[in-house]
């Protein structure tokens, strides 16, 4: 597990880095023209934001539809096996009648 977490962590870096070479150009027009550092970081923490919900949106719509489905599934199951109940119990029960009779 903590592997996976500094695997995510140097994926997540390397990313951002490239992100800010890729907009390199961008960075330095804005400082030349006088931009805070305020104003050059807040493009990329909106996109983070954006990026982050996103992603959250997309697993938890995949975990209600994975829920959803698991409870359709276990019902249908669920009134399977008590059919298969049901019919088991009958004969058992036709089984011992039958027994008792030829007694």
């Amino acid at each position: 597990m903590c592997v996976l977490a500094v695997a995510a962590a140097l994926t997540v870096a390397n990313i951002v880095r490239l992100a800010c070479v890729a907009r390199s150009d961008e960075f330095e027009i804005m400082r030349l023209v006088g931009a805070p550092l305020t104003y050059v970081r807040c493009p990329f923490v909106l996109e983070g934001i954006l990026q982050g919900g996103v992603g959250a949106s997309v697993a938890l719509a995949l975990l209600a539809a994975g829920l959803v489905a698991g409870e359709l599934l276990s019902s249908d199951v669920a009134i399977e096996t008590i059919s298969i109940k049901k019919q088991y119990l009958t004969k058992i029960v036709q089984n011992y009648s039958n027994q008792t009779k030829g007694r």
